[in-house]
């Protein structure tokens, strides 16, 4: 998370992408950052100048069993959990 915060969370399809399959969730586009030693994948909201800053919505692992059922399984839960986080 260090790298991506000193790239200020840009976008550039190596060690940060958007999330396929999902436009929005409330909080914002979701984006995966790539930890390529590991293989994992983090699903997070960036939202500048809110506090907390960083919404993570969940993970998987790159390589263990179907890839793409993984990944959108994956991508819909952190969509989900995000959009149900309240700051009440």
């Amino acid at each position: 998370m260090e790298s991506a915060r000193k790239r200020k969370y840009k976008v550039d399809d190596d060690l940060i992408k958007s999330a396929q399959g999902v436009e929005k969730t409330k909080y914002g586009p979701l984006f995966e950052l790539r930890l390529k030693t590991s293989g994992c994948r983090i699903l997070f909201v960036h939202r500048e100048s809110h506090s907390p800053e960083i919404l993570v919505g969940g993970f998987y692992k790159k390589g263990i069993g179907d890839d793409s059922k993984a990944q959108n399984h994956a991508i819909q839960i952190a969509k989900s959990n995000i959009d149900e986080y309240s700051m009440d």
